[in-house]
């Protein structure tokens, strides 16, 4: 057979046939038609017709499990239907790496079925040191992945009972299946119209679909463990895992409603979960022990209520309080009075009235004694602005040796912006220097790397060190934040675009032997001495220092202290001056502009932008630092493909921490320009734009609306690092005395008018930055003060009042209050808004 006669068997109608003809062949005969079935998946993506017969063909020539695994990778995965044959031309060839091949597979989701069907068929033993194996189950059980399938995960289950026996409970115990399993639920448990379809395509939630409902019914009808099912439940809160790890499990319990019965025997199991970080195991534990108080044994709880009690929020609290209340109404003679006491300290001043109220009740001698530690030593008074620690001197790289060991390092993990610099500077001084092991540093080159900004650094490490004129331009024009594709680039004057063509001129630089460096950072916040600035640029020349640099290193020196820069004489200093009077003239006027965005393609739903433009800035001038502190036009680089800038770049969150030394002294020009990745975090679990946050709480420069509303909208973002820490940057704010609460409310009023952010998320950020310093009291509560306007007929209008009262009776400063707000105040309503609208009213 050769390969045209293969190659015409690949259509769906001759796929037996095919599995006839390669049983015979030699491994000489398969390893000549090998070359062929590689060209035909290269040469027909996407083309998927035929994909069935070249899953077959690959299996049966190719020489080995990392070439089936890329070929592969062509295509989606071979899916349960074909399954069989392909077990039949591996069974028929018998290959000497069979035992490899799951392990190369598992690379890839869509190869599940396969790797399942070569465990179950005795072909490989099951990948033990693989969580893959487990992990790419969750989707890859499913015999039809559509969206429109009617399939359940039951179903899917019992049509191979072998994975009940081992491979689900060991999923159930891996660290990250909580997350992927309800990623999977998610999307059958909320109704969905399919891309580019009308309104009347909508599909209704299958909630019966989910694994959480397949288990629960599993276990209910005895073909799985119930009792193993609820232990394996129950384990998942209790592990030193993340929130997104644990939700899904919590859910499951709730699915399996365990009995009275069943809880008790748990009864240990149950009180541990009062002491775990996650707020919703904490409920669903009080929940369940609350309706048997009568059959508890109460040592247990009371111990795990001193955890419940010393949680910061109050919904936890307060219901451990109401459980601690039933207990003693149960069991009189139990100590709940020195567990109840626990709260006391609770920084809320409506929780420790609701635990003194139950002291006064069950142990009314402690409730005396206790009683004058609840009153304040003395009023509230915001302590005294701190500056911060002056940053570290940033040391250059040393020698060329030292430079290749930081090229080692930061071509793994560029994590660390001032170490790439450090990288550039030292690249441009040594450029006709060789290391001792600069072979081994351009072996690590040649490997793969995910992330653009790694890319970069290996094509610098190229451009330095490598012989080969093509391998030395490899990647030198390549553009942050477009996946890697070398024909795209960022907008025009944006952020990343700046910074790419800076980069691109360093490796040119480099690769024609180097150049003077200019834009070193003098110390670890990114800023450049006056007097640094000035010694290189009066210093011996080698060469002409890199434009970019020049531009760079003096948007690093502080706009009030250029006077004190040397610019002297010749080609770089007119540069130097033209850049410094672009940096004097920028006086910004910010005008904030909100509006839908649409992208590139009919099906995808337009996004609502909100960004900043400077009406004040100038028109006309090119280079770096009018692309940096020019924002006349802000909404066009938002859109179509634009919108989805470093969306798909691996490690982009490097590239913007690097991004963020480019203006050191001009927080809200940064601020201006990332406005489009803070609102694109909103939605996303993976968080882009934590080195953001990072760079305003270094910032001395001061801010205006673009940085407040950053800050807000860090608050708002979906993943919890992101909030995390934009709350620490209000702290260093606050500390310091340069947070603007004020414009930060007015802000976070207009992102919530714009129904922009989640307002739950907002106020918990305030309220949980409030509660961790002093010095952030007074500026939140400036915060809520001013986007009380906007929070009449809003459903999370308690969520921001309860913290102002809090805030305000705290620091007895009045706050004015609405009319509207005022009117639900004298009303009779109990809601959590109409209580803190009284209590805002009553200190004043």
């Amino acid at each position: 057979m050769d390969a045209d006669e293969l190659i015409a068997m690949f259509g769906s109608e001759h796929r037996h046939t095919l599995v006839d003809r390669l049983a015979p062949l030699t491994e000489v005969e398969r390893k000549k038609l090998a070359p062929a079935v590689r060209a035909w998946g290269k040469e027909n993506y996407p083309d998927r017709t035929s994909r069935a017969g070249f899953f077959l063909a690959a299996l049966g020539t190719l020489g080995g499990p990392r070439q089936v695994a890329t070929a592969f990778s062509f295509f989606w995965g071979p899916d349960h239907g074909q399954v069989d044959l392909a077990i039949r031309v591996l069974r028929d060839r018998q290959p000497h790496w069979l035992p490899e091949l799951p392990d190369a597979l598992l690379a890839e989701s869509s190869n599940w079925p396969l790797v399942r069907a070569l465990v179950r068929e005795g072909l490989a033993a099951r990948p033990a040191e693989s969580a893959d194996y487990l992990l790419h189950l969750v989707h890859g059980v499913r015999a039809d992945p559509r969206w429109d399938a009617t399939e359940t995960t039951r179903q899917c289950l019992e049509r191979d009972p072998g994975l009940l026996e081992h491979e689900l409970w060991d999923l159930l115990a891996l660290e990250t299946a909580g997350r992927r399993l309800a990623y999977q639920d998610s999307w059958l448990q909320k109704p969905w119209t399919p891309p580019g379809r009308p309104a009347e395509a909508r599909r209704e939630p299958t909630p019966e679909r989910t694994w959480r409902h397949g288990l629960a019914a599993l276990a209910n009808d005895g073909v799985i463990d119930r009792s193993r099912l609820l232990d394996a439940a129950l384990a998942a809160p209790l592990q030193d895992w993340a929130a997104v790890d644990i939700a899904w499990y919590v859910g499951l319990l709730g699915e399996l409603d365990p009995t009275d019965d069943e809880v008790l025997a748990r009864q240990q199991v149950w009180c541990r979960l009062l002491t775990v970080d996650h707020g919703p195991s904490v409920k669903l534990a009080q929940k369940r022990l609350l309706g048997l108080v009568d059959r508890l044994d109460v040592d247990p709880l009371l111990e795990a209520s001193r955890a419940t009690l010393a949680r910061p929020d109050k919904s936890s609290v307060a219901a451990q309080l109401r459980l601690l209340a039933a207990v003693a109404r149960a069991h009189p003679a139990a100590a709940v009075g020195d567990a109840a006491a626990v709260a006391l300290d609770h920084p809320r001043t409506d929780v420790r009235e609701q635990a003194m109220a139950l002291l006064a009740g069950i142990a009314p001698d402690l409730a005396s004694d206790l009683a004058p530690g609840m009153v304040d030593a003395a009023p509230f008074t915001a302590p005294a602005p701190v500056l911060p620690p002056e940053p570290e001197r940033v040391v250059p790289v040393a020698d060329p040796d030292e430079l290749t060991e930081l090229f080692l390092q930061l071509i793994e993990e560029a994590d660390d912006p001032i170490a790439v610099e450090r990288l550039l500077d030292g690249a441009l001084r040594f450029a006709t220097q060789r290391p001792a092991a600069a072979e081994v540093l351009l072996r690590r080159v040649d490997d793969e790397h995910y992330g653009a900004l790694l890319q970069v650094l290996c094509a610098l490490a190229s451009a330095w060190l490598s012989d080969d004129r093509s391998a030395a331009r490899r990647g030198a024009n390549l553009f942050l934040g477009e996946s890697g594709w070398l024909d795209r680039r960022p907008p025009s004057r944006s952020l990343m675009e700046t910074l790419s063509l800076r980069l691109q001129a360093v490796s040119r630089a480099v690769r024609t032997g180097g150049a003077p460096s200019v834009a070193l950072p003098t110390y670890a916040d990114g800023s450049i001495d006056p007097a640094d600035l000035s010694e290189r640029l009066a210093g011996p020349r080698r060469g002409r220092p890199v434009p970019e640099d020049l531009a760079l290193a003096v948007l690093r020196v502080h706009p009030d202290r250029l006077d004190e820069v040397s610019v002297g004489r010749g080609w770089a200093a007119r540069i130097v001056a033209r850049a410094v009077t672009e940096v004097r003239e920028a006086r910004p006027v910010w005008e904030r502009v909100a509006d839908v965005v649409p992208q590139r393609y009919p099906f995808q739903q337009p996004v609502a932008m909100v960004t900043f433009r400077d009406r004040a800035s100038g028109v006309g001038r090119e280079g770096p630092v009018a692309a940096l502190l020019s924002r006349r036009h802000p909404l066009d680089d938002v859109r179509g493909d634009r919108l989805h800038q470093g969306l798909y770049d691996s490690r982009f969150e490097q590239a913007l921490g690097l991004a963020t030394l480019m203006l050191p002294h001009h927080p809200d020009h940064l601020a201006a320009h990332v406005h489009p990745f803070l609102v694109r975090d909103l939605a996303r679990d993976r968080a882009q734009t934590v080195p953001l946050a990072d760079a305003w709480a270094r910032s001395r420069g001061p801010g205006d609306a673009p940085l407040a509303s950053a800050l807000v909208l860090g608050l708002a973002a979906r993943d919890a690092r992101a909030r995390t820490a934009t709350q620490d940057a209000l702290l260093d704010l606050a500390a310091a005395g340069r947070l603007d609460g004020s414009e930060l409310g007015r802000q976070a009023g207009a992102l919530l008018a714009d129904d922009t952010v989640i307002g739950k998320r907002v106020a918990e950020g305030l309220a949980a930055t409030a509660i961790a310093d002093d010095a952030a009291v007074v500026p939140v509560l400036d915060a809520l003060a001013a986007l009380l306007p906007v929070l009449p007929g809003r459903r999370d209008a308690g969520a921001f009042l309860e913290p102002a009262a809090e805030l305000a009776e705290r620091s007895g400063r009045p706050v004015a209050v609405p009319d509207e707000l005022r009117r639900v105040a004298g009303g009779r309503s109990t809601s959590l808004a109409a209580k803190a609208a009284r209590r805002l009213l009553a200190v004043e």
